[in-house]
């Protein structure tokens, strides 16, 4: 009883591996740990699924978590499973829009199509290339989904880019993500800048591109469309 919760998990996670179970079972067994412990305990579980050679059947809502631990991933949503693979086939082919957003930090910009022109989309903002090797009509696309690593500013003589404010600026060390408003859009769009670049201040307008291969096309529905 004089144990935290988080020693109480650790015990628990050591009772049950010495048992030599066929198949472990284990639900958010970090949940209640600090960051620091956390991360160190994803190493030792990692280091014991290799070592005991037992599956692990692992339910967790931290997407790291997921994408580091698991050889492969399954995504559910409202008791149903929206897709299965490998961590990194999850994060870079998502099916549809629920397994686009849910992983990912930050989550993936989802931003509406109102308008195609020549090799162009229209978007909140102002517009992104689209390139004809996609192998998808633009007419078809609803919404595009572009990740904050695949977003980068650039100056006002850009041919295809999208405007706004800077809102908030996260610093991160190594990265620092800064979060534009949009007119038009509720949410504002993520984008990640190195450390080594000059950091916008809040007001700030910038002006945006997307690299046009990591490029995410959804329909009306949230389904993923294909070549």
């Amino acid at each position: 009883k004089e144990l935290s919760g988080g020693q109480r998990q650790r015990v628990a996670i050591g009772r049950a591996i010495v048992r030599e179970p066929a198949v472990f079972l284990f639900d958010e067994p970090l949940s209640n740990l600090d960051a620091a412990l956390r991360t160190q305990m994803r190493i030792e579980l990692a280091h014991l699924h290799r070592s005991l050679g037992t599956t692990i059947v692992y339910v967790t809502h931290d997407q790291v978590e997921a994408m580091t631990l698991g050889d492969r991933i399954a995504v559910f949503n409202n008791g149903c499973i929206e897709q299965v693979g490998a961590p990194m086939q999850v994060y870079q082919q998502p099916v549809n829009r629920f397994v686009a957003g849910f992983l990912g930090s930050p989550r993936m910009n989802f931003l509406p199509v109102r308008g195609t022109g020549d090799a162009a989309l229209e978007v909140p903002g102002g517009l992104l290339r689209w390139p004809h090797g996609q192998g998808v009509a633009a007419d078809r696309v609803a919404t595009i989904g572009v990740r904050p690593e695949h977003l980068h500013l650039v100056g006002d003589d850009a041919g295809f880019a999208i405007s706004g404010e800077i809102d908030t600026v996260e610093q991160l060390g190594d990265t620092s993500v800064a979060y534009v408003s949009l007119a038009g859009l509720a949410e504002p769009l993520a984008l990640k800048i190195a450390a080594t670049t000059a950091l916008p201040p809040r007001g700030a307008k910038v002006q945006m591109a997307a690299e046009p291969g990591h490029l995410l096309a959804f329909d009306a529905e949230g389904h993923r469309l294909r070549a």
